[in-house]
């Protein structure tokens, strides 16, 4: 399920206020452009129709999320 579907009234992301000038939020951007959202190493388990994945929190509590692989179809 999408965030949108899951959270119709909105969602925050947070992000830290580190950006305070052009230069910085090329080198913000130009991250996520190199790498993927999330690490293969992070990755648990992937079958084609679900991936399952860890991340850390602020307070490095360990987290499991379960996603459902959406498909793209390309014309």
């Amino acid at each position: 399920m999408g965030l949108f579907k899951r959270y119709p009234k909105g969602f925050y992301v947070r992000a830290k206020d580190t950006i305070n000038n052009k230069k910085g939020m090329v080198k913000y951007i130009g991250r996520y452009i190199r790498h993927p959202a999330v690490a293969e190493s992070r990755i648990i388990f992937y079958d084609g129709n679900e991936v399952i994945f860890w991340y850390k929190d602020d307070d490095n509590i360990v987290h499991y999320v379960t996603m459902e692989v959406e498909s793209l179809s390309m014309r």
